[in-house]
């Protein structure tokens, strides 16, 4: 939905074919709507729709993640990833921007029982 001057514009901006988001976050960073959805794996699938084109570019993260959390300022993904809920578990990052987008692993080693992770207010810190 685009509204402009308080009234509806355009009732289907992302014409991509996303039926059902089952989480929706506004990235201040680029300007874009970030949809979220789950495939039948489990595993999350993101759409970052630009609003000038309404053009989605989908994100998968990757295989066994089991919680993300996105930074206030829209920028960034933390997820944590494990091939089993049982075992070992990674923190990763995913850099959402204008230019590029790029992933990396947070941690040189893989820790026990990650459950829940949260940003900071300051988008520098997780817990």
């Amino acid at each position: 939905m685009r509204i402009e001057d308080g009234s509806i514009v355009e009732d289907n901006v992302v014409g991509v074919g996303i039926s059902t988001a089952t989480d929706v976050f506004w990235s201040l960073a680029n300007g874009a709507l970030v949809l979220s959805q789950s495939e039948l794996t489990g595993d999350p699938v993101f759409n970052i729709v630009d609003f000038e084109g309404g053009d989605a570019t989908p994100i998968t993260l990757g295989d066994s993640v089991h919680v993300y959390a996105w930074a206030p300022d829209g920028t960034k993904i933390a997820y944590i990833t494990s091939p089993d809920q049982n075992d070992k578990s990674n923190i990763n990052l995913f850099s959402v921007s204008d230019s590029e987008l790029y992933e990396e692993n947070f941690l040189e080693e893989p820790l026990e029982s990650i459950e829940q992770i949260f940003w900071a207010d300051d988008d520098k810190k997780l817990f």
